[in-house]
């Protein structure tokens, strides 16, 4: 009896390698599903479609079945995955329609699918057969970071506009000017010190011409150095470097670092970044109106690191182990 327990223990195992390699494939998929709605479309208020679930289980069950469990190859129920979001508490994926974020995947050697294990000498206590079954789940997580010379404008958000506003709707936010909830954002120097409008104006410029190079960003442990103020003398600068990153339709998508604070009022000197958002900048308009427009996005980026400490709608695209 021994004997067969442990064969049966080293399929379970190998299931588990199944179920970990589909539940990866499986997510990343859900990533380039979400990419392939558009820059500008919510994942949050995505419901998968039919297909696009198909798509889906069609990459895990690739990825599964190049792995095998006792010999023989496994496949993929569709009554198996799970899509939905990780809840902690439980250390599961927990099905959900809209706004997924992660998949599981049971794989199976018993009745359902791919056939029991015959047992040998457990035959003499009556026992001819086992079922032998593994879960995991992977998921997209937060993004936490961002490589050197990622970010493009020297602007956060406070972590406060995401209490008031969501990235699925009520999204609007102006860069200039700031210091009220219609603009709950500051103007930094990223980690450069002293934040003083002539440094600014010298990032901006270096930005735009591609002499200056942002600093590589973590949530939780990197503090940028923050103006105190929309810095008037610099809207030009800003407006310039605009235009130079602008798309046709005059939008410029960015990810932009959300700093840690209990308020929309313009922040000053060093103050914790705890995040990533994604927004989309359309408009500058010049006296007398003197705006800066975008709205924050809900997105996914493929460059940095994941498991950020605070989800405020970006996601990074590659997915780690959920479950």
């Amino acid at each position: 009896m021994v004997v067969d327990i442990g064969i049966g223990l080293v399929t379970k195992s190998e299931l588990q390698n199944v179920s970990d390699a589909g539940s990866l494939a499986g997510a990343r998929e859900l990533a380039l599903v979400y990419k392939d709605l558009g820059a500008y479309q919510s994942y949050k208020d995505h419901t998968l479609t039919s297909t696009e679930k198909a798509r889906i289980q069609s990459k895990m069950s690739t990825y599964a079945g190049y792995n095998s469990a006792a010999g023989v190859s496994v496949s993929v129920l569709s009554a198996d995955i799970v899509y939905g979001t990780y809840d902690s508490s439980s250390g599961t994926v927990q099905a959900t329609e809209q706004g997924v974020k992660a998949v599981s995947l049971k794989s199976r050697r018993d009745e359902s699918a791919n056939g029991v294990l015959q047992t040998t000498l457990a035959r003499v206590l009556g026992i001819n057969e086992l079922g032998v079954a593994a879960t995991s789940g992977a998921g997209l997580t937060p993004l936490g970071g961002v490589p050197s010379g990622y970010a493009e404008i020297p602007i956060g958000i406070s972590s406060h506009w995401f209490d008031l506003h969501t990235c699925e709707n009520d999204r609007n936010i102006k860069f200039y000017p700031t210091g009220n909830e219609d603009g709950c954002a500051g103007w930094h120097t990223f980690t450069d010190w002293p934040a003083s409008a002539s440094r600014l104006g010298g990032i901006l410029n270096g930005l735009r011409d591609g002499s200056y190079t942002a600093p590589a960003t973590t949530a939780g442990s990197t503090s940028y150095n923050f103006t105190g103020g929309t810095v008037s003398s610099r809207f030009s600068d800003m407006k310039a470097l605009y235009d130079a990153k602008k798309d046709g339709n005059g939008d410029w998508l960015v990810t932009i670092p959300v700093y840690q604070d209990s308020s929309c009022a313009n922040p000053n000197g060093s103050t914790l970044i705890i995040g990533f958002a994604k927004a989309r900048v359309f408009g500058v308009n010049e006296a007398p109106d003197k705006e800066i427009l975008a709205e924050v996005q809900c997105g996914i980026v493929d460059s940095g690191t994941g498991n950020g400490p605070n989800d405020y709608g970006t996601l990074y695209g590659s997915p780690g182990m959920v479950q």
